[in-house]
C-alpha cells in the first residue's frame, strides 16, 4: 500500500503505530480513503478509493486488507 490518504469533512487525523484515525469529528462524517497498491506480479499499480458516511455515533473501526 502506497500513498495512503484519508480526507474527512470534520475532525482531527492522528496516527498510532500502523493505524490512522480521526477524532473529534462531527456527525454525519463524510470520509474518503485512497491509496495505490501493486498487483500480484508487482508490475503495475492500481488506485483504490473508498467513500463512506458515518451517521451514527459509535466506536468505528475500518480495516483494509490488501
Amino acid at each position: 500500500m502506497e500513498g495512503l490518504s484519508i480526507t474527512t469533512d470534520s475532525g482531527d487525523q492522528y496516527k498510532s503505530g500502523y493505524s490512522t484515525g480521526v477524532k473529534n469529528y462531527l456527525l454525519p462524517l463524510d470520509a474518503k480513503i485512497t491509496y495505490r497498491t501493486w498487483n500480484q506480479l508487482h508490475t503495475s499499480q492500481s488506485g483504490v478509493s473508498f467513500e463512506f458516511i458515518l451517521n451514527e455515533p459509535g466506536s468505528w473501526k475500518i480495516t483494509i486488507n490488501y
